[in-house]
């Protein structure tokens, strides 16, 4: 199941995915699995950490679409296992003038509901890339949770 609810500057995107909560979760926080998945289907990664305890760091560098190499970076600021990560998200050298706030939710159901809301996205543009990019990297996700 997948939605998309598209305010100005917040993304909201959900997919319930067939696996176990404890494997899903584990892709998120486990830096090998990560990165296998992480990042839309258009960027290559070249270097990712992101430290899952509070007050840990996100690094992110990768090269976009068009080549342009850019570096995001942030803390985690919440955490609770198996139900919540919470981390600020702020890419160098692009204009934004603060970071934005991504939380991803888990909800054990019928498979596993992965909510991912983001937060003070500065313009329209951004929201659209990343409401792009947060739906390829999720459909990067759910095809290695099915072995696909």
């Amino acid at each position: 199941m997948r939605t998309t609810d598209q305010p100005a500057a917040k993304v909201q995107i959900s997919r319930t995915l067939r696996a176990p909560l404890q494997r899903v979760f584990a892709a998120w926080t486990e830096p090998a699995v990560l990165q296998t998945w992480w990042g839309p289907d258009d960027v290559t990664t070249h270097e990712l950490i992101l430290d899952p305890r509070v007050g840990g760091r996100l690094l992110w560098s990768l090269s976009d679409s068009d080549g342009t190499r850019v570096a995001v970076r942030g803390e985690v600021f919440d955490l609770v296992t198996r139900e919540r990560l919470g981390f600020t998200w702020m890419p160098e050298g692009r204009d934004w003038p603060r970071p934005s706030r991504v939380i991803v939710d888990f909800r054990e159901g019928r498979g596993v509901e992965v909510r991912i809301t983001h937060d003070g996205l500065p313009d329209k543009r951004a929201h659209q890339r990343h409401t792009e990019g947060w739906t390829s990297a999720l459909d990067k996700l759910e095809r290695l949770l099915s072995g696909k």
